[in-house]
C-alpha cells in the first residue's frame, strides 16, 4: 500500500518548486517525494540527485537503492505513523532539510476539490552555475551586399614585396647567324654500359633492371610471349605478389583469366606469384577483354573457387587470359650485372670465332666488349 508523504522545503528551495529556470536547472532541486510503504521506500523527485548525494532520518543514514539526475530511491525504514525531520546532503551546495508526515493506510480516494487561486510568485532564487556552452548553430543565409562606403585616404606606401617566382618561357626567337667553327674538345670520359641486367644462378638473365630502392623489390623487365612483364625480384627470387584468377562462370569452370591493374593496359604487366619458392608465375596475356566476371580463385587453384559477389570484383574488368611463366628456368640467387661485361675470353658475341689466340686475342676481346 502507498501513502504521500507531505514535504516542506525552506528558504530557497521553496522558490525552486514553484518555478524551474534553465540556470535552476543545475542545482539541486526537489519537486516530491512518496513513500512506497509496500516496499518501505521513499522516493524523491527533482534535480541534480547523484550517486554520493544522502538522505538522513535522524542520525540514521538511508540506503541509496537507485540513483539518476531525476529521480532518486532509498530505503526507508518501518516507523510509525508520524511527523519525521529528513535531512538532504547533495554533496555540492547546501544541506536541505524538510519534515516528512507519515501517515496510516490511505482511505478511498474522493472527489477532487476545485483548483486553489494562483499563489504569489515567489522570490528571485540564487542564479545557478554557468551551463555547458551549447553545440554550434546552423549558419545562417548569406545577407545581401551593403552600399559601398566611401573611399577611405590614401595608405601609405608599403615595403617592397619580394621577387616574384620566374614567369615562363617566352617564345624562341629567330636563329641567328653561324658563327664561327670552334677548336676541337678534349677527349671525354668513357660512357657506362648499356643499362643492367638481372642475371640468375646459372648465368641465365631474367630481364633489364627498370628500377630500384633500398629495402624493396627491384623491378626488372621481361619479355615473354610478345607480352613486357615487370617481375619484383630480391636476391632470394621473385617475390610472391598476385591478384586473383576470374572466372566467367560462378562454378570457375572457365577459362581463367587474370586482371589488370590499371585502365588502359600499362606497358609492363605484373609478373605474379603466390607463393615462394613457386616453380610457376602468372601474367594477363593477350587479347585483352573487359568484362564481368562470376567466379574467382587464388592463381593456378580453380578448386578454391568463390562468388566475385561483394568482393570488389564484380563489376566490369579489364584482363587476359592466364598465362604461366617457367620460374625453374632462373633458379636464385640473383645478382646484377652490366650489359656490356663480358665472361671469360672467347665468351663475348662480338669477339668469338673472329680472333686467334694469346695476348693479341685478350686485346681485341676487351675492345669488343666496351672494356678499356
Amino acid at each position: 500500500m502507498t501513502s504521500l508523504i507531505r514535504l516542506t522545503l525552506a528558504g530557497v528551495v521553496a522558490t525552486q518548486l514553484v518555478a524551474v529556470t534553465p540556470a535552476a536547472a543545475q542545482n539541486f532541486v526537489v519537486f516530491s517525494a512518496q513513500h512506497d510503504a509496500a516496499k518501505s521506500e521513499l522516493v524523491l523527485v527533482g534535480l541534480g540527485f547523484r550517486n554520493d548525494t544522502r538522505v538522513y532520518l535522524g542520525n540514521n543514514v538511508l540506503q541509496n537503492l537507485s540513483v539518476t539526475h531525476e529521480k532518486m530511491r532509498t530505503k526507508f525504514p518501518v516507523v510509525a505513523p508520524g511527523t519525521y525531520r529528513l535531512l538532504i546532503d547533495p554533496r555540492w551546495g547546501s544541506t536541505r532539510s524538510f519534515v516528512v508526515v507519515v501517515g496510516g493506510a490511505s482511505g478511498g480516494g474522493g472527489v477532487p476539490g476545485p483548483a486553489g487561486p494562483q499563489g504569489p510568485a515567489g522570490p528571485q532564487g540564487v542564479p545557478g552555475a554557468q551551463g555547458a556552452r551549447g553545440a554550434q548553430g546552423v549558419a545562417g543565409p548569406v545577407g545581401p551586399a551593403g552600399v559601398a562606403g566611401p573611399a577611405g585616404p590614401a595608405g601609405l606606401a608599403g615595403a617592397a614585396g619580394a621577387v616574384g617566382p620566374m614567369g615562363p618561357a617566352g617564345q624562341a626567337g629567330p636563329a641567328g647567324p653561324a658563327g664561327p667553327q670552334g677548336a676541337q674538345g678534349a677527349q671525354g670520359p668513357a660512357g657506362a654500359g648499356g643499362g643492367v641486367m638481372m642475371v640468375a644462378a646459372n648465368g641465365a638473365t631474367l630481364g633489364t633492371v627498370l628500377s630500384f630502392a633500398p629495402g624493396t623489390p627491384s623491378q626488372v623487365a621481361v619479355l615473354d610471349g610478345g607480352v613486357w612483364l615487370q617481375a619484383p625480384v630480391s636476391p632470394d627470387g621473385v617475390v610472391p605478389m598476385s591478384y586473383y584468377a576470374l572466372y566467367a562462370d560462378a562454378a570457375c569452370t572457365s577459362a581463367p583469366y587474370v586482371p589488370l591493374e590499371v585502365v588502359p593496359a600499362p606497358f609492363f604487366r605484373l609478373l605474379q606469384m603466390v607463393n615462394g619458392g613457386d616453380s610457376v608465375a602468372y601474367y594477363a596475356g593477350n587479347p585483352l577483354l573487359q568484362q564481368t566476371f562470376l567466379g574467382m580463385s587464388p592463381l593456378g587453384q580453380p578448386g578454391q573457387c568463390s562468388s566475385t559477389a561483394a568482393s570488389g570484383l564484380d563489376y566490369p574488368l579489364l584482363a587476359g587470359p592466364q598465362r604461366t611463366f617457367d620460374l625453374t628456368r632462373f633458379p636464385a640467387p640473383f645478382s646484377i650485372r652490366r650489359k656490356t661485361d663480358c665472361g671469360p675470353v672467347g665468351q663475348c658475341p662480338r669477339a668469338r670465332g673472329v680472333y686467334g689466340r694469346g695476348v693479341r686475342t685478350a686485346w681485341r676481346h676487351l675492345l669488343a666488349c666496351g672494356r678499356r
